[in-house]
């Protein structure tokens, strides 16, 4: 469940080479169970042109304790490069393609694209 955020698609990241850091502050309802309360962090494309090019990219969490300082290891694939697309079926496809595309990138990662 959502109890707090900055905006509906975040804020715009602002890379100082492969790192980037932000600071938050939000106030802690004395009603929630704080042992189980978790700090939720993931970059996103977001595109206004297409709303079937927006997903995202990565994703990291932690537990929120007492001092709890920070989120570490949330990446981004904008380094990252196409190295192969498949169809639903599983058969490489040349590029893009109507409906379900499996792409792998350089990273090792995999996306899920859906293709009008």
């Amino acid at each position: 469940m959502i109890r707090d955020f900055n905006s509906a698609w975040g804020d715009k990241v602002t890379w100082e080479g492969n790192k980037f850091s932000a600071t938050y502050e939000f106030d802690v309802n004395s009603a929630w169970k704080k042992d189980d309360l978790k700090v939720v962090a993931f970059l996103n494309k977001h595109s206004t042109k297409s709303r079937i090019d927006n997903r995202i990219e990565n994703v990291a969490g932690k537990n929120l304790v007492q001092n709890s300082t920070f989120i570490e290891g949330v990446s981004s694939t904008d380094n990252a490069v196409e190295v192969a697309r498949y169809n639903a079926a599983g058969q490489r496809i040349s590029g893009k393609q109507k409906g379900l595309n499996i792409v792998k990138l350089s990273n090792g990662k995999t996306l899920k694209v859906m293709v009008k």
